[in-house]
């Protein structure tokens, strides 16, 4: 039998419809509600602002607990916290929450991370030992810039393999702002191959993921197993495997935590220096150096170390330091932000040959500078020419 998915309690639902309408940010207040429950040991959450409890006690239990959390986690957790007991209207002296911060230094709370970002040879070397499913991915966040929970929400239907543009809606974006990206011609055909490759991993998935099962079970289909498969049923009608392809139109049909463990796995493989972690001493769970926001990072970079029109390039990778207005205007010119990002995507190539001009440009250096220095000669030849005129003249006056 599947595992059935947590529980969602109404007195956290109703709070969090209050708070946003995004799915990914509800499921991360979500996730540290429940953390502070479960540190709490409060096992029924609907009872908890009905009962007579000390909440400015609790949150204190709760900071002691965490006090050995990175301060980035301890700062989100009270921030989240916060305003889910302010919605539900319990409300902790400022002094208190200011004094929970100062404990252990949290207002200097930072992301303290020692992350890398790869070089195109570098990823092009980590993609050989990769399947086609992280492949694919690895690829595409590498030249679109997408950040990993927009692409594993993309659809068949957001991309356009013929112009090589991918339409990001406001409800999948991290700014909530709709965008356009695009990829290389590399991506492309990857993109081509992992479409036939896809409806194989979509017709296995369902024996090998747990992810899968539930999300079905959650839309009201019934799972049973026989032997060694797992059979869909909806209505008492047994859903073949066609149909199961059709009901699962991401282009990456998986959980960000199967790309993780994908991405995790690739890392090792590779070996060093991609299965280096940092050595943030503060972080229980030590991460690896090399993690999917570092193909984010490396576009950007990518991009940086051109003439591309930088409104351009934050526009298409969707960083908020643009006025709506400006976003308003790239959005009714498409093809001006794919003029750009095609002109100067080689900066992008991962597999295909890049000549090497360092030769090239030593020369033309060399000879810039040997042409600057004829011109100053002829420069100086001139003068000198019209010094020696101006000397015959005055000679033939003298006569």
């Amino acid at each position: 039998m599947a595992r059935l998915p947590k529980p969602k309690y109404e007195v956290i639902e109703k709070t969090l419809n209050k708070i946003t309408k995004k799915p990914r940010t509800k499921a991360t207040y979500r996730s540290y509600i429940n953390l502070y429950f479960k540190l709490l040991n409060v096992k029924n959450p609907e009872t908890y602002f009905t009962s007579k409890r000390d909440y400015t006690k609790d949150v204190w239990e709760v900071a002691e607990k965490i006090e050995n959390m990175p301060p980035k986690t301890q700062s989100i957790l009270f921030t989240v916290v916060k305003r889910f007991l302010s919605r539900n209207d319990v409300e902790i002296k400022q002094r208190d929450w200011e004094d929970i911060a100062s404990r252990n230094e949290l207002k200097r709370a930072y992301a303290i991370v020692d992350d890398a970002i790869p070089t195109s040879n570098q990823l092009k070397r980590l993609l050989q030992f990769a399947d086609p499913k992280i492949k694919t991915l690895v690829q595409f966040l590498s030249t679109t810039g997408c950040r990993i929970h927009e692409a594993l929400q993309l659809t068949w239907d957001n991309i356009d393999l013929n112009t090589r543009m991918v339409k990001i809606s406001a409800e999948i974006s991290k700014t909530s702002r709709k965008r356009y990206t695009f990829f290389t011609e590399e991506t492309k055909e990857m993109l081509e191959i992992w479409q036939k490759e896809r409806v194989r991993f979509i017709a296995n998935s369902m024996n090998k993921s747990i992810f899968v099962r539930n999300k079905l079970e959650a839309q009201g289909y019934t799972i049973k197993k026989s032997g060694d498969k797992w059979k869909i049923y909806k209505g008492g009608k047994k859903i073949d495997k066609q149909d199961l392809i059709k009901l699962e139109q991401r282009v990456f049909p998986f959980s960000a935590q199967t790309a993780t463990v994908s991405w995790n796995g690739l890392l090792e493989k590779a070996g060093e220096p991609f299965n280096k972690k940092d050595n943030n001493t503060r972080l229980k769970h030590p991460r690896y150096r090399y993690h999917f926001h570092s193909l984010r990072k490396f576009w950007f970079r990518s991009f940086q170390n051109t003439d591309a029109n930088k409104n351009h390039i934050d526009f298409i990778g969707g960083h908020q330091s643009l006025l709506d207005q400006t976003y308003t205007d790239f959005l009714s010119q498409p093809e001006k932000l794919k003029d750009t990002y095609d002109k100067f995507s080689s900066c992008l190539l991962i597999f295909e040959t890049q000549p090497d001009l360092t030769d090239i440009n030593q020369q033309l250096a060399e000879r810039n500078a040997e042409m600057q220095d004829l011109k100053q000669t002829i420069e100086d030849n001139k003068i000198q020419i019209l010094e020696l005129r101006v000397t015959i003249q005055e000679l033939k006056n003298g006569k």
